[in-house]
């Protein structure tokens, strides 16, 4: 530890200096305040040792000197001195310590030593103070990444689910109308890609879940034997597609347990599709079997997937749970997937109280075991009969309605085709504005509230709705109001978005894209009404499909006419307004109604000129304006081509 001491006597610093060297201090020697100050700027010594009468100044004057400096006021000072008299005052001049020059040697390094303790004490508290603070900021930055990556996953989650939405559900109307053999294989393709694309969105939101700490799981009543029947029917389909046998053990599950059905299901399909995936030849074997834990009739299930697929090399087998992890690079290529299904199947289990183990030999297959603590279900439970009654359901419909409330021209036009295949009565509103007034103005048995819309969202409509209900109660003599349940259509799935629609007073979420079976289970909910058969189609369906205005009038079916007369009647208008916003250079404008015309262009299908619009609403909004007088032009020549093929399509019909 470096020491400066100072005294005006040769002979007493060359002692003592002697003396401190020897107890491995590395000392600095001044004979004056003069001498003394630029030294300790210079070396900054933690400790220093001044004598209390010099010549030119004395010690306090010193002590005052290197406290008022910022390169020296850390450091500790102990006045050296014959007289007793001067501690309050050496003290009060800022001094830690008075030392007597009478002590003896050994008192004085003692003295000194716990002095240097005191120092290094303090070196390393503010050492681990200044590493808590790193490690806080490190926190604060990974915590703000983390945040920045769940927004991030959020956003990209609603731009691709809502063209699912359109294209699933368009999709599935499709499929049941009147096709040629040919058109329903496109058909069942193209479901197949999007719901391959639906599970690769799932994958990774659960994923994102996993690591942020907001993935919880459900505990209520199930039949597992039920259950495993779905699982099995679903994969013994894909399995004689590629002609492998599917082999079953599940005997004796009969019974209701408690847990989160919906994860199981997740868990045990994932590995049974990984089986199939990865076995180009002969069987997959799935097999349950169960024990008996304690006396407290807990259970533990044991869920085995084998296969005689290209196994795991044994170097590979302990990563095989860790996230983008795949056995080697080479399986994404040829098999696809993200390396992220595994991973979830491991967390999900741990979730669940349980164990998964797996064993694999190159070239011979794979076995995954999965073990799971399932608690049976006292009492009697029984789920809702899926029985349809037409007659009931006739009688239970008559009278009600629904308000759709969804600015979005493809969901629109959807649910509207949805309902009106129920048999059920709607009304429709484009923002929450209209949906607001629609409501006071009629009655409505359930409202389908999109989340996001211009001039009111979702939420703040909700909010509106139900403090008008409050008011309405206030006033009736009986103080009772029915509320109207209102059910959020968004394309976030995070929960804080589920929170924030259920704040505002709705009733429940759906995710898009919403699909038939899903729309038919919230009537039933929330309109009282029993689950009822397939409605046939009796026309053409619309379908997001080719762009080929050739095809348009069957993808929009009914809708086509009316829909393309409106497009054409507003294009030269909307055509001008974008030309002088970009003559003008004003963004906002121009990023308003390229945005229009694009969710124009969307709901017909005419993809060039979607993409073109796109464009400038994305340059617009980065305020990049070079280059948009030429992408106008390119608007302006594909809204001709297509306004021309347009006309001429509605003169033949």
């Amino acid at each position: 530890m470096k020491l400066l001491f100072v005294d005006d006597s040769p002979t007493i610093c060359h002692v003592y200096r002697q003396l401190l060297e020897k107890s491995g201090y590395q000392v600095f020697v001044a004979h004056s305040v003069a001498e003394a100050i630029p030294i300790a700027r210079r070396e900054r010594p933690p400790l220093a040792v001044v004598d209390y009468f010099m010549p030119g100044g004395n010690g306090n004057e010193l002590v005052a000197a290197l406290l008022a400096d910022e390169t020296t006021r850390e450091t500790l000072l102990v006045m050296h001195s014959q007289r007793s008299d001067i501690i309050s005052e050496v003290l009060q001049a800022g001094a830690i310590d008075l030392i007597y020059k009478e002590d003896s040697e050994e008192i004085f390094l003692l003295r000194l030593a716990s002095l240097k303790r005191f120092i290094q004490i303090q070196t390393e508290a503010r050492e681990q103070g200044q590493r808590l603070q790193a490690l806080h900021a490190e926190a604060r930055a990974r915590e703000m990444a983390n945040q920045a990556k769940s927004r991030f996953l959020a956003t990209v989650t609603h731009e691709l689910r809502t063209p699912l939405n359109g294209m699933l559900g368009m999709v599935e109307l499709l499929h049941r109308s009147p096709l040629a053999d040919k058109q329903q294989q496109y058909v069942q393709h193209i479901q197949t890609v999007g719901k391959s694309l639906l599970c690769l969105i799932d994958e990774i939101l659960d994923f994102a879940k996993i690591e942020n700490d907001k993935l919880q799981l459900e505990s209520a009543p199930f039949h597992l034997e039920r259950l495993l029947e779905n699982i099995c029917m679903q994969i013994a389909v894909l399995a004689e597609q590629k002609k492998l046998q599917f082999q079953v053990d599940c005997a004796g599950m009969a019974g209701v347990v408690v847990g989160d059905s919906l994860r199981l299901c997740q868990i045990l399909l994932n590995l049974l599709h990984n089986a199939l995936k990865f076995t180009p030849a002969g069987a997959v074997r799935f097999s349950c079997t169960r024990t008996l834990r304690n006396a407290q009739q807990e259970e533990e299930y044991q869920f085995c997937i084998a296969d005689t697929g290209i196994g795991i090399e044994a170097e590979q087998l302990s990563n095989i749970f860790s996230p983008f992890v795949q056995a080697d690079a080479s399986t994404t290529r040829h098999f696809g997937g993200t390396g992220l299904g595994l991973a979830i199947v491991h967390h999900l289990v741990a979730m669940m109280g349980g164990s998964i183990q797996v064993a694999s030999v190159p070239g011979q297959g794979s076995s995954f075991t999965v073990t799971l603590p399932l608690s049976m279900h006292q009492g009697e439970w029984e789920e809702a009969p899926a029985t349809p009654d037409a007659e009931e359901n006739r009688y239970k419909m008559a009278g009600k309605r629904v308000l759709i409330v969804e600015d979005d021209a493809v969901s629109g036009y959807y649910l509207q085709e949805m309902l009106a295949r129920f048999a059920l009565p709607y009304v429709r509103a484009e923002n929450g504005v209209e949906a607001v007034e629609k409501w006071q103005a009629e009655h409505f048995d359930l409202i389908l509230m999109d989340n996001q819309m211009p001039r009111m969202d979702g939420p703040e409509a909700a909010r509106r709705i139900r403090t008008m209900e409050r008011e309405r109660a206030a006033a009736a003599a009986d103080g009772a109001f029915a509320a109207v349940p209102i059910i959020a259509l968004t394309a976030f799935t995070d929960s804080l978005n589920r929170s924030l629609c259920l704040q505002a007073g709705m009733d429940d979420v759906l995710t898009k894209p919403l699909t038939p079976q899903r729309l038919q289970e919230t009537l039933v909910k929330w309109l009282g009404l029993q689950p009822w058969p397939d409605v046939s189609d009796s026309g053409v369906s619309p379908l997001p499909g080719d762009a080929a205005v050739s095809h348009l009038q069957r993808v929009l079916g009914k809708g086509y006419q009316p829909i393309v007369q409106a497009f054409l009647e507003l294009l030269p208008a909307t055509l001008a307004d974008l030309q002088q916003a970009v003559e003008e250079c004003h963004p906002d404008r121009m990023v308003r109604v390229a945005h229009q015309l694009k969710g124009r262009a969307g709901t017909l299908h005419l993809l060039a000129l979607e993409a073109l619009c796109k464009q400038v609403v994305e340059q617009g909004r980065a305020g990049q304006m070079d280059g948009l007088a030429a992408v106008y032009q390119e608007i302006k020549t594909e809204c001709d081509r297509v306004s021309t093929l347009l006309q001429q399509s509605l003169l033949a019909l």
